[in-house]
């Protein structure tokens, strides 16, 4: 059946409005997706740049934290050394205070501690030397034969390495001893040991 002109106008001005439509939802959609394509991109490309400044601040405080972890190392490394050198020459002084060279050092360390007593009081009465038990005979002659012969002489089990002086109300003593002067030297070694085993090295 044919139709009117009005009607087939109608029917064709529907079909012009429905094509302009699809070509306008078509056109509005890759709008859209070009739209959303290219925020895609620019969101990889942000997570990229953002991964890759992350990185390399990453990157930058590993080796920081690296260069301080072995700067520590070394630190430690080097005072580990000097106290080991420390730590053999308290060993050796405990050598030698067990040795039988260490009649004639004590002989010294007696003679000196007593002076120091005459120093501060001015006189050797009252007052009795201390000495390591085996050797109160050697020092009882040593001091007779240096005109200190009525100063008693006592043994000390706690002085290994030395003697002291105290009087006999106990209110002072002085003591003169090799582990006592070396670690009135300690500090001073240590730098020593430092400097001889590393030089100027950083």
């Amino acid at each position: 059946m044919q139709g009117t002109p009005l009607a087939e106008t109608i029917t064709r001005q529907a079909d012009q409005a429905c094509q302009a439509n699809l070509e306008s939802a078509k056109a509005e959609k890759a709008a859209i997706l070009d739209h959303a394509r290219k925020a895609s991109e620019k969101r990889r490309d942000d997570v990229l740049k953002s991964l890759a400044g992350n990185l390399a601040a990453q990157s930058e405080q590993a080796r920081a934290m690296a260069q301080i972890a072995a700067e520590r190392e070394t630190i430690s490394t080097r005072q580990g050394l000097t106290e080991e050198v420390l730590s053999q020459a308290k060993a050796r002084i405990r050598q030698i205070a067990e040795s039988d060279a260490f009649g004639p050092v004590l002989e010294g360390l007696s003679a000196q501690v007593l002076d120091a007593c005459n120093a501060d009081t001015g006189e050797l009465t009252g007052v009795t030397v201390l000495v390591p038990p085996r050797h109160v005979d050697r020092i009882r002659t040593f001091l007779s034969n240096n005109g200190n012969g009525n100063v008693p002489v006592r043994a000390e089990a706690d002085l290994l390495d030395g003697a002291a002086v105290q009087d006999d109300a106990q209110t002072f003593r002085i003591s003169h001893t090799l582990s006592g002067r070396y670690e009135r030297l300690e500090n001073a070694a240590r730098a020593i040991s430092l400097k001889k085993l590393f030089g100027g090295e950083k």
